[in-house]
């Protein structure tokens, strides 16, 4: 069994209870009938995906509360739940490395909307929608590597991902203008955040193929 630095991160006792959970769930559809024994370990794993988003949305929430800054919080996870729906991006090896991943990538942006003077929103507006913009031209969307998507899929994402990251950039950076808001600069920072995912994911794979060239 694979150990991955999120797992350490996450608490052991957090992960088992998400498993021990979405097996007993699976149980339950057993015995009802709704599923054959067979496929057990098929639900467990679409019950722990379903038990970790759970999880995902009620974390980002306590964070938020934390920094006293709900809305904001509630306003990055469903613009960046959005997006990346479209984009794709890169995808943690467990349960837990999502949920660490994102949990890190709410918490640094919570931190930057409270250290960032409200003076910069609209430089910054202008410089993350020419980012998002560029990025979702070049790179989206970004299948799994597990995951082939159709041509005809493809071209449907891809048009998706710009229509979306297209009004969001200019939806924000013209409130921003005239409003400047964390509101706005949060899904901004979503949109960012996605981006990086992008960039991480493509750099994964080219990583990865060139080191299965090399030997």
């Amino acid at each position: 069994m694979k150990i991955y630095i999120t797992d350490a991160i996450l608490s052991p006792g957090v992960i088992q209870m998400i498993h021990t959970l979405a097996k007993r769930i699976a149980s339950v559809f057993i015995r009802q009938g709704i599923i054959a024994q067979e496929d057990d370990d098929i639900y467990t794993y679409a019950c722990e995906t379903i038990v970790s988003t759970l999880f995902n949305c009620l974390l980002s929430l306590l964070i938020s509360l934390c920094f006293g800054m709900f809305w904001e919080g509630v306003v990055f996870t469903f613009a960046f739940a959005l997006f990346r729906g479209f984009t794709g991006g890169h995808h943690a090896q467990t349960h837990a490395g999502c949920i660490t991943a994102f949990a890190c990538l709410l918490t640094v942006s919570l931190l930057l909307l409270q250290w960032l003077p409200q003076e910069s929103y609209r430089m910054l507006s202008v410089i993350i929608s020419g980012i998002t913009l560029l990025t979702v031209l070049a790179l989206a969307p970004v299948a799994h590597v597990n995951k082939y998507l159709k041509p005809t899929l493809k071209r449907t994402l891809k048009l998706k991902s710009i229509i979306v990251a297209f009004t969001f950039a200019v939806g924000c950076t013209v409130g921003t203008f005239f409003c400047p808001s964390r509101i706005f600069t949060a899904i901004l920072l979503s949109m960012l955040s996605v981006c990086g995912s992008m960039a991480f994911a493509v750099l994964t794979t080219l990583y990865k193929e060139k080191t299965q060239n090399e030997h």
